[in-house]
Formats: C-alpha cells, structure tokens, sequence
C-alpha cells in the first residue's frame, strides 16, 4: 500500500499538488419509524459509511474523486436478509477558473447497489407497503431491490463586474431497477438552469432564474393522470412524460448590521400529455437575523413563508401550497453548531386525495469537532404527514421520531 502511495506521488507532473484522505462513518439511530401509511414501529438502524477521496490540484483546477460504501442494517427488519444491505457510490468532480470572469464546473457521479423495501416513501410510485413486506398490487420478487443511479452536470459561471454575474447550468440524472422488479420506476430527468444576480446598491441584491426540466419515468404499474376520476390509460404505464418551465425573480436587502430580508417570487408551467397544461404562481418571504455576531460565536434566527407550487399527478394540475420555515443556529467558533429548525406545508385547496400533503417536521442538530480528524454529529429528528386540514379525515400519521449519533473520523495520506 505504501509503496503504490509512493509510485502515485512520483508520477505527478511538477506544479500539480496531490490530496487524499481516507474516511469512516458510522451513525446509529433508534425510535419510531414509518413503515407503511398508517403503522410506524420502533427500530434501530446501524451504518456504516467507509470512503476515500482523492484529488489533483492545478495551477487554476481541481481534480476530485470520492468512492463510498454505504452499509445499512435495520432492527427488526421484516422483508430484507439477515444482513446489511450495501450500496456503492463513486463521483467525479472537476473545477476550473478559466480567467477573471469565466469558470467551469463537472462532474458525473453512479452508484450500484440494493435498496429496501422498507423504505416505502422513497421507492415506490403507487401502492402501499404491506406487514408481509409487500406493496399492494405487486409482489416483490426479492426482499431488496438492487438498482443504478447516475447524474451529471456541467455549469458555466461568467463575471463581467463585480456587481453583476451569471449562471448556465445543465444538468441529467437516471434511476433505474436491475432486473425485474414490479412497481418500481425507472425514471430519467434533464435541466437547463439559466442564472443572474446583480447588486443594485450596497444593501439590495436582484436575481433571475429561469429552469427548464423535462422528466420521464418508465413504470409496468398504470398511472392514473387528469383526475382523481379519470381511469388508467394503458399507455401510461409504461411512459409518464412531464415538460417544465420555471422562471422566479429574488430580492434581498440587508437592514442594518443585523438582519436580511428576502423575497422570491414567480411562476411555473407543467405540461403532461394526458393532462392539460398548469399554470401556478410560488412566492417566498423571509428573514434572517444576526441575532449574536461576535468573533468566536454566532447566533442566527431564520424564518420564512410562502407559496410554492408541485404537480399532482393524481388530480393532473399544479396544487398550490403553504409553507412556513423557522430556525435558530448557534455557533461556537469551529469547534461546537447546534440548531433547532421546524417546517409546516399543507395545500391551499380542502381536496380529499389518498396520499398525505400536509407535512410537519423538526429537527435538533449538534456537530462538535473534537479534533482535526473526528467530528461527533447527533440530535433528533421528527416528522409527520396528514392530508389537507380541512379534510374529513385529517390526522398525522406516518411518524417518525427518532435520536441519532455519528462519528466520521478521517485519516489524510
């Protein structure tokens, strides 16, 4: 191992650096989890995280390479194997500053590996988990699923003045099942992201953005699309093609020493070919305040609300929603951050659907450094679902709750 370290190093032309460091993660977290719509159990998951990373630094460019095994083994665990489930992950970055005003970004990243049917939210499209680890309409052909993901993207960044500046980005992603798997979509996704930002005076900062995104998901399990009484087209399940525009306009002003205020506000345009196209207004306002700023230590408070707009699939239109955000960070020079954060959500329209869109969630971080090498991290997490407030059977279900602690430990060669 030393001696290919040291055939590595003297391989490298002259005027480029070489960094590398190895790594672990383990994190272990205990409490209630959800494991279908309606049952959450008490559980216990152990992870263990080892990577390594690598990097050739030029003269104006970075180089970087990151390979992680992610192992994952949940207590009790109903439909996955009597061991931990592995998921490989390998990504490749690469920065330039061309000139004063250009710079370029890329990178590519893939993973390989198995995913569980536990995690019900995350994987599947239609269909509910059941207590025999199955998904209502289908039946599992292996208690894991094993599956590929990939995404790549190249960004341009261009400053004229030092007031002024601009952002081009494209970007693609692809996820898909090896194998057969029922009920399980294999979807691909491309962006073109459009940027500009402009500091009018030394207090007010204007942005623009306009994203177009084209989405496609392959899935052998019919998709109702155009209304909750609209019946399933058997093309639909095999292809679901959805078109979007996006175009918002943000304004921040800084008040004083102390705080910020923003603003963001726009519209977007979702087009489905079994839908007729929508057409919803977002908007975001909010605050951050400073309320400790001194050498060593910080304290912050932010909180916003606002407007956003997602596309139901179900109902074919885009639903508008409320949303309300709130935290507090503190920090202690770069040794100790601890927070606490809250979020609510919950659709403008009373519409009685199946799926829960009313989300509420908290969360209590704390990060100390004990050395250059090892961080400690843990805190607690909780989160529920409900369907609109007003509905008929609005209750929160879906909970989770859960304390966490992890240690990375990272070794540089």
């Amino acid at each position: 191992m030393l001696s290919a370290a040291c055939l590595l190093v003297a391989i490298v032309p002259a005027g480029v650096q070489l960094e590398g460091a190895a790594r672990l993660r383990t994190e272990t977290s205990a409490g209630v989890v959800p494991v279908s719509e309606e049952e959450s159990l008490t559980a216990l998951d152990v992870s263990f995280h080892p990577g390594i990373t690598g990097a050739l630094v030029f003269n104006r460019g970075r180089l970087a390479a990151d390979y992680e095994v992610d192992l994952v083994r949940r207590f009790p665990h109903r439909s996955a194997p009597s061991r931990p489930i592995v998921f490989q992950s390998l990504r490749l970055d690469y920065t330039e500053v061309i000139s004063r005003q250009w710079s370029i970004a890329a990178g590519v990243g893939a993973g390989l590996g198995e995913l569980d049917y536990d995690d019900a939210t995350l994987l599947f499209r239609s269909g509910t988990l059941g207590a025999d680890g199955t998904v209502s309409g289908s039946t599992p052909l292996s208690p894991v699923i094993e599956a590929l993901r990939s995404d790549a993207g190249l960004r341009f960044a261009y400053r004229p003045t030092r007031k002024a500046s601009f952002d081009l980005a494209l970007t693609a992603a692809l996820s898909e099942p090896r194998g057969e798997v029922e009920s399980f979509s294999a979807t691909q996704s491309l962006a073109l992201e459009f940027g500009w930002r402009h500091q009018v005076t030394r207090a007010d900062r204007l942005g623009l953005s306009l994203m177009a995104r084209v989405d496609r998901s392959k899935s052998p399990v019919p998709t109702v699309v155009g209304g909750a009484g609209a019946e399933a087209d058997a093309s639909s399940a095999a292809t679901l093609r959805f078109e979007s525009i996006t175009t918002a306009l943000a304004w921040d002003r800084r008040v004083g020493r102390m705080a910020t205020l923003e603003a963001s506000g726009g519209l977007g345009l979702v087009t489905e070919r079994l839908a007729a196209p929508s057409l919803g207004p977002f908007m975001d306002v909010g605050t951050v305040l400073h309320l400790v700023r001194r050498r060593r230590h910080g304290l912050d408070w932010r909180a916003s609300v606002g407007v956003d707009a997602f596309f139901d699939p179900v109902l074919g239109t885009i639903e508008r929603r409320f949303t309300a955000r709130a935290g507090v960070e503190y920090r202690l020079g770069a040794l100790v951050t601890a927070g606490l954060s809250g979020a609510f959500a919950t659709p403008l329209e009373g519409v009685d659907r199946g799926d829960d869109r009313t989300y509420l969630a908290g969360e209590l971080p704390i990060s100390i450094r004990l050395t250059d090498a090892v961080v400690l991290d843990g805190g607690a997490r909780v989160s529920a679902r409900a369907p609109h407030l007003g509905s008929s059977n609005f209750r929160f279900r879906q909970l989770l709750a859960e304390a966490y602690a992890a240690v990375t430990a990272t070794l540089p060669f």
